[in-house]
């Protein structure tokens, strides 16, 4: 009972976390992938001069050229220092969170070795004494945060979902074998709930539940949370009478494993490697040429500084 509550508690911390930010966040904020704000002094002196022909696609395919910031650019291959990195924080934080429980504090105390040795021993079977919700959702979600990480590192991490697409399935398949080796390492690895902690010591506290259902369904979710993105969150988006604040909000809260995968990385929870936040008046570049973006009421225009 006290380990469900626990969860409700960091779940409901975690919503609170990206409802706050998404209120929160600035309307003048940038966009998050490549676009040219006409708000902006530079945008409004060339978009005039701008060839809107199909083939004018020499800044989209060049996201370093023109006014664009914090662009998503697709790397040539997996970017594996940088998986290191954000597994190891979101391995780190997994941790903390356990370090709160009296019990994981209490077998901190003896042989850590020995401790440890037996731990991994401690191994089989198939459940290890938690409750469904812990087994069957937050494990699965701690392998779709994983599958996150690998894929916003590699070279697919601008693929939407597409069940007809072999590329896609190949990137969260890879995504599920990430999360495979991650969910190993934080059940019996060097940095490990087997070693911190000592689970699996006691007979019947480790099984292979979390080893099989932490990357299986980790990429259930990953699935999903792909197709909620592309066949519910983009139509609402296209909707020109949807705040800048409902769409952030509704982009973190229903991808919430992707949005744990975005903070582990110092983006917004509500970033998308895939498209730019929708800008009521911008030009946007799609598939290679321009579309003028809807208008945003009128405001007073900012004057020009220095750093323009």
């Amino acid at each position: 009972m006290r380990a469900a509550l626990r969860n409700a508690a960091f779940a409901s911390l975690l919503s609170s976390f990206l409802l706050v930010s998404s209120l929160t966040a600035q309307e003048s904020e940038l966009p998050d992938g490549p676009g040219l704000g006409l708000d902006t002094p530079y945008a409004a002196s060339i978009a005039p001069d701008i060839d809107r022909s199909a083939g004018s696609s020499t800044a989209a395919s060049d996201p370093q050229q023109g006014f664009v910031r914090n662009v998503s650019i697709v790397p040539r291959k997996t970017e594996w220092n940088a998986v290191a990195e954000q597994s190891f924080l979101f391995l780190s934080a997994q941790h903390l969170l356990r370090l709160t429980q009296p019990k994981t504090r209490r077998e901190l105390r003896g042989p850590f070795f020995a401790d440890y040795a037996r731990s991994v021993e401690g191994l089989h079977g198939w459940g290890d004494g938690d409750g469904p919700l812990t087994n069957y959702l937050l494990h699965p979600g701690e392998g779709a945060v994983a599958a996150f990480v690998y894929v916003q590192n590699s070279p697919s991490r601008k693929l939407e979902f597409d069940p007809s697409s072999a590329e896609y399935w190949r990137s969260r398949l890879a995504g599920l074998a990430f999360a495979a080796v991650y969910s190993t390492q934080f059940e019996i690895g060097p940095y490990s709930e087997a070693m911190i902690g000592n689970v699996g010591k006691t007979p019947g506290t480790a099984g292979y539940v979390d080893l099989v259902m932490t990357p299986v369904g980790g990429f259930a979710l990953t699935v999903a949370e792909d197709a909620v993105d592309r066949r519910w969150i983009v139509p609402m988006e296209n909707n020109p009478n949807r705040s800048d604040n409902r769409i952030r909000f509704t982009r973190s809260i229903l991808n919430p494993n992707r949005s744990i995968a975005n903070l582990l990385r110092g983006k917004a929870p509500w970033f998308r490697d895939s498209r730019s936040m929708p800008r009521r008046s911008t030009v946007d570049y799609i598939g290679g040429s321009l579309r003028e973006g809807m208008s945003r009421p009128a405001t007073r225009p900012r004057r020009a500084t220095n750093d323009d």
